[in-house]
């Protein structure tokens, strides 16, 4: 029996499949679905499965280096934005903030998106594998 704390199939199936460098978008359940991009929707109601413990999932299992938010976060929730640069601290990877725009533009070069049932458009991130 696998002790992944992942139970969902089509999410662990994605995640055996992230290379160096690949990108992962943790977007917001009212976020625009990148182009192009394969979504797994995790989404059942607001706040189901909340952002702070999809990032944690997703952190302990990838090897970070760097973490791309909105700008927008900050003021929109700044308590998300803290939480978020304490892991990426932890974990030594890099903070990036894009605008909103710039935001949805990376998005689109992610291998997979998980969508989550944060309602906050703004706490969604894009990670990066570590490059070896």
């Amino acid at each position: 029996m696998s002790r992944n704390p992942i139970l969902n199939a089509a999410l662990n199936a994605a995640l055996s499949k992230v290379g160096a460098g690949d990108r992962i978008a943790v977007i917001a359940a009212r976020f625009p679905a990148p182009e192009g991009v394969e979504v797994i929707d995790l989404a059942l109601c607001d706040g189901v499965p909340s952002f702070k413990t999809t990032f944690e999932l997703l952190m302990s299992q990838l090897d970070i280096d760097q973490i791309t938010r909105t700008e927008e976060l900050e003021k929109a929730d700044s308590e998300a934005k803290s939480y978020i640069e304490s892991l990426a601290e932890a974990k030594g990877a890099k903070m990036e903030a894009l605008t909103y725009r710039q935001f949805k533009i990376l998005a689109k070069s992610a291998r997979f998106a998980v969508r989550i049932g944060e309602a906050e458009v703004q706490a969604s991130v894009v990670l990066r594998e570590r490059e070896v």
